[in-house]
């Protein structure tokens, strides 16, 4: 079943089978057994979270970048790495007033944003 996202958490559906038990009951004196047992196989469905596509972690917090990061870059969405300020400077065009800051796009995409 495909998983229906909430957020950064999904609902997602599975199952699996069980064997039910039959009994055919005996009573005598107010004492109760089983005298025949049967089973059969049933399936059991059950809900649950899982994270959405392109998140990992417990909380589903923590992106997917499917190719790494270059040095210096940070996972910050699934599959798009941005500067992490920490760790490079910005880079600037030659004018003082303007930093342009690179987001690398880990598909075919570059984004470029000048401030």
């Amino acid at each position: 079943m495909i998983p229906t996202c909430q957020g950064k958490f999904c609902t997602k559906r599975w199952h699996y089978y069980a064997a039910q038990n039959y009994c055919t009951w005996y009573t005598v004196a107010w004492v109760v057994w089983c005298t025949h047992t049967a089973y059969r196989r049933i399936v059991v469905y059950e809900l649950g979270k899982v994270c959405c596509p392109g998140f990992t972690g417990k909380d589903c917090s923590t992106p997917i970048c499917r190719k790494p990061c270059k040095t210096g870059y940070d996972c910050t969405s699934p599959d798009e790495c941005t500067p992490n300020p920490n760790s490079i400077a910005s880079v600037s065009n030659g004018n003082s007033n303007e930093t342009v800051n690179n987001i690398i796009t880990n598909s075919t995409e570059s984004k470029v944003e000048v401030n």
